[in-house]
């Protein structure tokens, strides 16, 4: 015979399911959980572990990666320098339009041609002209077109950088020696060490740290011609480099050296 429920029913209600501890530590009261609930808790813990698991950024790498690399990132960095020379007075605009040379670049002002949509090639020349130009003006686009997305154009302006010879121009080199190309890299060491300021040589000393043996061969290379205790300091460190090569050329610049 049936057991009578409470309600006087033919059929016993049935005893209702223990709650338990959900992830979170809240208590679950319901029958079941959700497929969103159960979705939501495996997403975190496969997130949770992959983070745990991943191993650090080596700070070398995370330091160099920062170039912007999209066509609308150079475009926002044209209309920034844009607004910056329209802050210029008229004299200023006006003595900015003259190279430092007798001979004026044809056709429309450099200022202009170094950014897009002008094509690659007329781009590295406008870019050239700009380094026989002196003020704010070329400093601040070449600094600027550091940023650009393609490495030419990003070592076309450190060329033209090194022929600045100002304070603006060692920032912007100095910033340059982080650029995520290597060929970038090298020629920013080679305008700083042309430019032989204090400066310009006490900022080699990032390279210390290049991941790249080809760059550090070259710093090397180059402060071992220079006869500076600023030059002296920064080989010293490179006794301790990882590349027996470039130890070498480090011990050789320091041998007898006066420093």
């Amino acid at each position: 015979m049936q057991a009578l429920g409470r309600g006087g029913s033919g059929l016993a209600a049935a005893p209702p399911r223990s709650g338990g501890i959900g992830p979170c530590g809240h208590a679950v009261t319901g029958r079941w959980l959700s497929p969103l609930t159960i979705c939501a808790v495996l997403c975190a813990t496969v997130l949770s572990w992959t983070h745990f698991l991943s191993p650090p950024r080596d700070p070398v790498s995370a330091r160099l990666d920062h170039r912007p690399s999209s066509k609308a990132t150079t475009q926002a960095v044209a209309r920034k320098v844009s607004v910056s020379l329209d802050g210029l007075t008229d004299a200023d605009a006006s003595a900015q339009s003259r190279p430092q040379n007798s001979a004026a670049a044809a056709g429309p002002d450099p200022i202009n041609r170094v950014w897009p949509p002008y094509p690659l090639f007329e781009r590295y020349e406008a870019i050239a002209d700009l380094g026989d130009f002196r003020g704010p003006v070329a400093e601040l686009a070449l600094v600027s077109l550091l940023y650009d997305e393609h490495p030419g154009i990003r070592e076309a302006a450190v060329e033209s950088l090194g022929s600045l010879n100002s304070a603006g121009a060692t920032q912007g080199l100095s910033y340059a020696l982080t650029d995520v190309d290597v060929r970038v890299r090298s020629t920013a060491i080679d305008m700083l060490v042309e430019l032989g300021s204090p400066d310009s040589i006490n900022a080699l000393a990032i390279t210390l740290s290049d991941p790249e043996t080809d760059v550090r061969l070259t710093a090397v290379s180059e402060l071992a011609d220079i006869d500076s205790l600023a030059a002296a300091t920064i080989l010293q460190s490179f006794l301790a480099d990882s590349d027996s090569l470039v130890r070498e050329i480090a011990a050789e610049a320091l041998d007898g050296a006066p420093y």
